[in-house]
């Protein structure tokens, strides 16, 4: 290998291994540059867009130097890669294009992508608990400081600060851009903080983590609610001790019943919890409401794809779902990639999520985060999303793993 390769290679590697340690950092900076900017009035506010974009070739170039371009996760992004190619260009010569257009395509798929690359980009550096360990400082570090912003917009209503801005829906996501993200972003935070509860058992995971929860519900969002359901569900009835097991299981199974007994009354009351529940379950019925007309959605675009589709979509996807889109994540997935390519994402899911540690505390949260992601939407499509899902439990696997890892991260 010449000096020039070598000097190349070795450039591209510290640079990736600074943005692999450094992510979660960058890119929350980044997206609030993006969201002042668009408070602003700025014209041009694209500028988390255009940093992921950079890092994502940084990574690009990396993956090709190291030996991480032969490895498993590799080469079912290359097949997920040749399926958006043969659905694109399937779509073009049967001009059967729905609603579509490949510089939107394009975009998706790069967002796609991103998780894949970040992971091999990971891979090629020679300590990946460093890694984990910084973004996990950083993810703790910013929930800290994105508190005071959140009261901040409590107090002053200021809509920069609203998880729904331009509404009179109550949220408040701080100094983080979007309601989904932001989301994610405090799920992620309470895999981390739970597991580091569950297994140390010490009061200060504790009260961290209760007021995490506290800031997560500031939010507003259904997606935190319907997460922090599953996540204390499997809490009282499957972690704790086997006799404060049997108390809670006893106490779900009886609310159970008496949801169904007085199921009107409970259904008009969780109605009531919503600033428009009221109109969307007078007009459209109780599942609009808890699905904020996502299922509207969804049988709008299903009617539309069965009249205007092929057999190709349904192999191979093609579809613009920037256009043709529901908040359902995987179904997003199978209108873009088809059923090839959507079970090729599955297969990367489990290469990256089940390696290692196949405990049943993980297994169980990383459920509740999939079915959390399946019903909101958002979740590999965005790419700062996706990136903490796979440090949270990659940070999981490492803290199961490594007996001083905790020691080294406090």
């Amino acid at each position: 290998m010449s000096d020039i390769n070598i000097f190349f290679k070795s450039t591209f590697n510290k640079a990736s291994l600074f943005l692999c340690s450094y992510f979660v950092l960058i890119v929350l900076c980044a997206d609030f540059i993006t969201k002042v900017t668009l408070w602003s009035g700025f014209d041009f506010h694209r500028y988390g867009s255009i940093v992921k974009f950079s890092i994502e070739l940084i990574f690009i170039i990396s993956v090709l130097v190291n030996q991480t371009r032969n490895h498993k996760i590799a080469y079912l992004m290359y097949l997920l890669i040749g399926c958006f190619i043969i659905g694109q260009v399937g779509m073009v010569l049967l001009n059967k294009n729905i609603d579509g257009d490949f510089k939107d395509n394009f975009v998706t798929i790069i967002s796609f992508v991103f998780l894949p690359l970040f992971i091999l980009a990971c891979f090629a550096q020679k300590n990946h608990l460093i890694i984990i360990q910084k973004n996990v400082k950083i993810i703790k570090v910013a929930a800290l400081v994105n508190l005071p912003f959140i009261i901040l917009g409590i107090i002053t209503n200021s809509n920069i600060l609203k998880s729904y801005p331009n509404s009179d829906r109550f949220g408040f996501n701080g100094f983080l851009t979007s309601s989904s993200s932001a989301s994610y972003f405090y799920i992620a935070l309470m895999i981390i903080l739970y597991f580091q509860y569950i297994k140390l058992k010490k009061r200060k995971y504790l009260l961290v983590l209760i007021i995490q929860v506290f800031a997560s519900l500031l939010m507003g969002t259904k997606t935190i609610w319907f997460f922090l359901i599953l996540l204390s569900f499997i809490h009282f009835c499957v972690i704790i001790n086997k006799n404060y097991r049997r108390f809670f299981q006893t106490l779900t199974t009886l609310l159970l019943v008496l949801t169904l007994i007085f199921w009107n009354k409970t259904k008009m009351f969780i109605v009531g919890l919503f600033s428009f529940g009221e109109e969307i379950y007078n007009e459209h019925g109780f599942i609009s409401v808890i699905l904020s007309t996502r299922d509207l959605y969804l049988k709008e675009t299903l009617t539309h794809v069965i009249e205007n589709g092929t057999i190709l979509n349904i192999l191979f996807g093609g579809i613009n779902v920037k256009i043709i889109r529901v908040e359902f994540e995987f179904v997003n997935m199978f209108y873009f990639f088809g059923v090839f390519g959507t079970i090729i994402y599955f297969l990367f899911l489990k290469e990256a999520f089940y390696r290692e540690n196949r405990s049943l505390l993980k297994i169980l949260l990383f459920f509740a985060f999939m079915i959390t992601g399946a019903l909101s939407g958002g979740l590999f499509y965005s790419v700062s999303s996706s990136v903490l899902l796979y440090i949270a439990f990659r940070y999981v696997d490492i803290f199961t793993k490594t007996n001083d890892f905790e020691t080294n991260n406090k």
